[in-house]
């Protein structure tokens, strides 16, 4: 069901009544429950114009947010709640995009990597994004708790390499340190013509001439692929990592977010 607007309560109590009142209008169901604001205590009623046309005359004089209203200052909608919903939502898109980084091993698509590896960086940058501002509307304690964890994104190489690649990638496509890798073993069928063979890839460009001239990568391949960071050395929390491989670095650096948003709940939000 759409929900044109959101009716604005002081707290959960008068949230709790407002749907009382709306409940025992209709007659029927119960509406909805009141979505509390984690910082403040405000409610939100969710409104459907058209379900609750009888009902319109309950929240005359009432003030209403929209969802991005809602959203700016503060509640969380879907399945994560708290204080810190925000970053865990961040959390789980990076989490989802390094799992799908495992399909590129044996099907080499150099573009389809590098995409998804700059939206998992963006991902995490949304998490800190995320903690920072949640950290501001906390106080001062919270805020100097985040400014000691950003300090350490900064200061360790691997962090604050991907950070900086991030950055890096909004302005320029030239993707430094990125660079792919593939060994080619043979075809599981039949090659179509104009194969084009690469470290990007196998592919052959299709739309030539026209504005949707690009490359489509041959699944029918028998390859081993990787893409690697080309740094002399690389360390993360005093270790050297310049070995393990680019995933592996992913996944580290993705442990040290989910650490760090674990223990923001833990420490700021201990009820959810």
């Amino acid at each position: 069901m759409k929900i044109h607007r959101y009716i604005l309560l002081l707290n959960e109590s008068e949230g709790r009544a407002l749907i009382d009142r709306i409940d025992h209008a209709r007659g029927s169901d119960h509406w909805a429950e009141p979505n509390i604001n984690p910082f403040d205590g405000r409610a939100l009623v969710p409104w459907n114009d058209e379900y609750l046309a009888d009902q319109l005359p309950l929240i005359y004089g009432l003030d209403v947010v929209t969802f991005d209203e809602a959203q700016d200052q503060g509640w969380a909608f879907g399945h994560f709640v708290g204080r810190f919903a925000k970053a865990r939502v961040k959390l789980e898109e990076a989490q989802h995009i390094r799992v799908t980084l495992d399909a590129f091993d044996r099907n080499p698509n150099y573009p389809a990597y590098r995409a998804l590896f700059f939206g998992l960086l963006s991902s995490l940058y949304g998490v800190k994004e995320a903690l920072r501002q949640s950290s501001k509307k906390l106080g001062k304690e919270t805020q100097c708790w985040w400014e000691t964890k950003f300090e350490e994104i900064k200061a360790d190489p691997l962090l604050g390499l991907f950070y900086d690649l991030n950055n890096s990638d909004k302005h320029s496509i030239s993707s430094p340190f990125l660079r792919p890798r593939m060994k080619l073993y043979g075809y599981k069928g039949t090659a179509p013509p104009g194969l084009v063979i690469s470290g990007e890839g196998v592919f052959v460009a299709v739309d030539r001439g026209t504005a949707r001239e690009r490359r489509v990568f041959f699944d029918g391949v028998d390859a081993a692929f990787e893409v690697y960071l080309d740094v002399p050395a690389l360390s993360h929390k005093g270790q050297d990592v310049s070995g393990v491989g680019l995933k592996a670095q992913l996944d580290m650096a993705i442990s040290y977010y989910e650490d760090m948003v674990f223990e923001a709940r833990r420490t700021f939000d201990p009820g959810v």
